[in-house]
């Protein structure tokens, strides 16, 4: 959980400066802040999705056993 934590500040340092550069992709896109925080939020997103995913095998296995 730390790493996802300290991943998704970087992330969001990263892109914040990148941001306030205007940061420009292929093709002239640009990225806005609310992309940004998009991007930021997908690794809080799966895990999140992981947690969950790991509560409803267990209580699956605790349906057999009972």
């Amino acid at each position: 959980m730390i790493g996802v934590l300290s991943g998704g500040l970087v992330a969001a340092f990263l892109g914040s400066r990148l941001s306030s550069l205007e940061s420009q992709l292929a093709g002239g896109v640009t990225l806005d802040i609310a992309d940004w925080l998009a991007i930021v939020a997908l690794p809080f997103v799966f895990t999140g999705l992981a947690m969950l995913a790991a509560r409803f095998a267990v209580l699956r296995r605790l349906a057999r056993v009972l």
